[in-house]
């Protein structure tokens, strides 16, 4: 039977939206040229400045329609990719191995065959259940997800090194079109840009700390053993709790306000007898390397043997995984 998995409709619209945003603008400002006659050299200087302050979302307008303009089959003997009428597939018994790209502007699961190898969205539909398929079909994915104690969690330093680039060319751009509004008569007024510079640098750097903060809930190292699970933290002192005062672990659906929007997320959540709670979210799975799914599965293998069930199946079981 196939199963077909496909890029939510957001990306694809999100793409279109600013398109056509960024038409609008163009539209507006060539009419405002011609309305208003000026000098020919500012007008050419004023739409360069505007050209190029709009090819960054030009571009990512295309990138998210493209996409979010696949979708993947998976039937019982392969994975098939499609986009724009072109295919691409795998055989499930020939991927060799996998990597799991889970701090990334585009986070994905890449499966390696013998000289070809395919990238799967973690943004596609229901990217739970074809990842549990995969798992249960491909030796690689089943195999890495055995641990052995003490197993321990940590950020890694490409999720602060994305986040710092993405801040520095921020910083960048816009510094670079302080520079070009700024200049008068072909000289920059330096003092003026320096405060520029340094204003953009502090309120783009305390953002997108803060925000890298809160993406963590302060979370920085879980270290997991027979007896004891041990989280360190950003700022404050480390927490602990006995192994034997878990009452479950479960994915818990609860809605969640993230860098602006509200969405509706599945948490990893260790419930204690004590009343306590440990949550672990996406993005500290997706900063530590490997997906929610995945460490999901290794939970169940460290502390449990028994086959992760829903909630509504059966209640007596320790770890579940909801319906979506």
């Amino acid at each position: 039977m196939e199963r077909v998995y496909r890029a939510p409709l957001y990306f694809r619209n999100t793409g279109l939206t600013l398109l056509a945003l960024v038409f609008v603008l163009y539209l507006v400002g060539m009419l405002a040229l011609m309305m208003d006659p000026v000098d020919s050299r500012l007008a050419i200087r004023t739409g360069l400045i505007f050209i190029t302050a709009s090819l960054p979302f030009v571009v990512l307008a295309l990138s998210f329609f493209v996409y979010g303009s696949g979708r993947y089959i998976l039937n019982g003997d392969a994975i098939i990719w499609e986009r724009f009428g072109k295919q691409k597939s795998i055989h499930l018994q020939e991927i060799s191995g996998f990597k799991e790209r889970g701090y990334s502007p585009l986070p994905a699961l890449v499966l390696y065959a013998p000289g070809c190898s395919l990238k799967i969205s973690r943004f596609i539909e229901n990217y739970t259940d074809l990842y549990a398929s995969l798992s249960e079909k491909v030796t690689s994915i089943r195999d890495a997800e055995a641990a052995s104690f003490p197993w321990r969690l940590q950020v890694r330093a490409s999720y602060f090194g994305w986040n710092l680039a993405g801040l520095l060319a921020l910083i960048l751009i816009i510094c670079g079109l302080g520079w070009v509004a700024m200049r008068e008569g072909g000289s920059l007024n330096l003092e003026r840009f320096t405060i520029l510079t340094g204003i953009v640098s502090s309120l783009i750097g305390g953002t997108g700390a803060t925000l890298m903060f809160s993406e963590l809930r302060s979370l920085f190292r879980l270290s997991f053993t027979p007896d004891e699970i041990i989280a360190d933290h950003l700022v404050g002192s480390s927490r602990r709790w006995w192994v034997d005062s878990i009452e479950a672990i479960s994915r818990q659906p609860r809605y969640d306000v993230y860098r602006g929007g509200r969405r509706l997320i599945y948490p990893l959540v260790f419930n204690f007898s004590s009343g306590d709670s440990l949550e672990i979210t996406d993005e500290f799975a997706a900063a530590c390397g490997l997906s929610l799914e995945r460490l999901e599965k290794i939970l169940h293998r460290l502390y449990h043997q028994e086959k992760p069930v829903t909630p509504e199946r059966d209640d007596s079981r320790l770890i579940s995984t909801p319906d979506r």
